[in-house]
């Protein structure tokens, strides 16, 4: 691959070209190296206490296992188990109790439906909230105008109708505000028109208990408005002083109500009387049991209301 070419002065010249190939090679020293470091080590080991929420578990196994008497109060409370029918008793009491605190806020109207009374203004509210906070008014802690303050933002929040006026549904929510059945989860839980999913109804047991107790009380509960109006009848003469009440063998038994002269009786005769008034209240509680008042429970205001609408 050699070429000659002319040159000045008569001469020659030559010239070769090559192409040569080859590989180029560079090299980098790269690399990570590790060491021990005391406040790292510390602030992970912070880090994973918080995260996994350690010191919550060690409050919480000291409070439940190291306490003594204390620890097995909280483990009581902890692990308290819900049962929707024993709730409904407690829930019933509460409701009864302050439809008839509402009553006596009124006045002592104990008769008539409550769906009739005037309701409770924010006046009386005040009078009955300044008794309660007369202590603290007394010592300078607590001012007129801060108690009337209290007075108008409790009226507000318990009037729930906004009708200026707390109803006797309302005082009742109140009351029951904080417990874990109310009025309306109580009327949606036995209503027999609630839809209930497919879920529910393959998972909840309460279903088919409901269920049972509605045929039950439907097989039991017999007594119509005659039958109710007899046992009022019946109640009311025998809480009348000087009444009597009938016993099976047709013997007329003398019931011990209201006051007794007994200051000329012999001390066997006053030991008759007692022994029978005891005997009457002991006919009436057992009639009362036969009644089963809590299993009807459900229909039996209704019944009542119809008895005494006649």
């Amino acid at each position: 691959d050699s070429v000659w070419l002319p040159g000045p002065a008569g001469s020659q010249r030559a010239r070769r070209s090559r192409f040569e190939y080859g590989v180029a090679v560079s090299m980098r020293a790269t690399g990570q190296f590790y060491s021990f470091d005391l406040l790292e080590c510390v602030t992970a080991f912070a880090s994973s206490v918080v995260m996994l929420q350690i010191p919550r578990y060690i409050t919480q196994f000291i409070a439940l296992y190291c306490l003594g008497l204390i620890s097995e109060i909280y483990r009581n409370a902890k692990r308290a188990k819900l049962n929707i029918f024993e709730h409904f008793h407690g829930a019933v009491a509460r409701m009864m109790v302050a439809e008839i605190g509402f009553r006596g806020l009124l006045g002592g109207r104990w008769s008539g439906k409550v769906a009739e009374l005037p309701g409770l203004s924010e006046a009386t509210l005040y009078r009955h909230m300044r008794e309660i906070f007369h202590p603290h008014m007394s010592t300078g802690i607590l001012q007129q105008d801060e108690l009337r303050r209290m007075v108008r933002a409790t009226f507000n929040k318990m009037d729930l109708s906004k009708s200026g006026r707390i109803t006797c549904d309302d005082f009742v929510h109140s009351c029951t505000a904080n417990d874990t059945i109310n009025v309306a989860h109580m009327a949606r839980f036995f209503d027999d028109d609630q839809e209930v999913g497919i879920v529910q109804a393959y998972l909840d047991d309460t279903t088919g208990i409901r269920k049972e107790l509605s045929k039950t009380i439907h097989r039991e509960v017999t007594l119509d408005s005659r039958n109710l109006e007899a046992a009022a009848h019946a109640e009311t003469e025998s809480d009348t002083p000087g009444s009597g009440s009938q016993t099976p063998d047709g013997e007329r038994r003398q019931t011990v109500t209201g006051q007794l002269d007994i200051s000329g009786l012999e001390a066997g005769e006053v030991e008759g009387l007692v022994a029978q008034g005891l005997q009457a209240v002991e006919e009436r509680l057992a009639m009362l049991e036969n009644l089963d008042l809590l299993a009807r429970l459900d229909g039996l205001e209704k019944r009542v209301e119809a008895a005494l609408a006649l």
